[in-house]
């Protein structure tokens, strides 16, 4: 499902770290639900319908589904968890979903970036979620990729690092504009980073108590199990 991309024929144009006074499972908690994106990231809003409810996002995706077959990219749902306790075991996931009209890619004015991934011979108006394990997911446009990365340092501090990545052969100033291409994940994590803390802040307080979840953050549901079951233990009030 990955082949078309020729993820193994990039090169990475640019990576940054930003450092985030905040648990490290906050910044995967953030990124897993998209329950705040509407009013949090009207960058994003304005490009990916993936801030509405699942049945709304639908009908997107399913007018996506023709043009990524012509392009001969997989629509296919891939969700493999490993046996628990296995050595090394690798759980990933894979999904595609679609962008708004007018957008090609995750670019300001919805225009393409950079040159066209790996054997892809144009833009299906989508872009794929892989996540690798619980640290690690990554977007894949048409004509580029983004790696997250949730680096742990202590208890109370992490760092989200972003690295993009453009075709091997892709020249700056020639075949794409590095502003242009890391204009929407920096602004996007740069607002995270703020409501990040700010949760963090309201997380040590002696008042905190978790509350229920909304419908929409049905994959920070999936994290906080993965979580749990991974570390055999049930949920706890002492910090991890």
């Amino acid at each position: 499902m990955l082949e078309p991309f020729g993820l193994d024929r990039t090169r990475i144009a640019h990576r940054a770290c930003y450092p985030v006074a905040a648990n490290w499972k906050l910044l995967v908690e953030n990124y897993n639900e998209c329950y705040h994106c509407a009013t949090a990231h009207p960058e994003f809003k304005r490009m990916h319908p993936t801030h509405l409810e699942a049945d709304r996002v639908e009908p997107f995706n399913d007018a996506m589904a023709p043009r990524a077959k012509e392009l001969g990219i997989s629509t296919a749902v891939v969700d493999r968890v490993g046996p628990l306790g296995l050595p090394g075991a690798v759980d990933y996931t894979l999904s595609r979903h679609a962008l708004y009209d007018g957008y090609v890619t995750g670019s300001e004015d919805g225009k393409p970036l950079a040159p066209l991934l790996g054997q892809i011979g144009g833009y299906d108006q989508a872009a794929s979620d892989l996540y690798l394990g619980m640290l690690n997911p990554v977007l894949i446009y048409n004509d580029h990729a983004v790696i997250y990365r949730f680096i742990p340092v202590n208890r109370d501090r992490s760092v989200q690092e972003i690295i993009w990545l453009v075709r091997d052969d892709a020249e700056p100033g020639r075949d794409y504009d590095p502003d242009r291409l890391t204009w929407l994940w920096d602004v996007t994590t740069l607002a995270d980073k703020l409501i990040i803390e700010k949760n963090q802040e309201g997380v040590a307080s002696r008042y905190y108590t978790p509350g229920p979840l909304a419908g929409m953050e049905a994959y920070t549901q999936r994290f906080i199990d993965y979580y749990l079951a991974r570390y055999g233990r049930a949920a706890s009030p002492a910090p991890a």
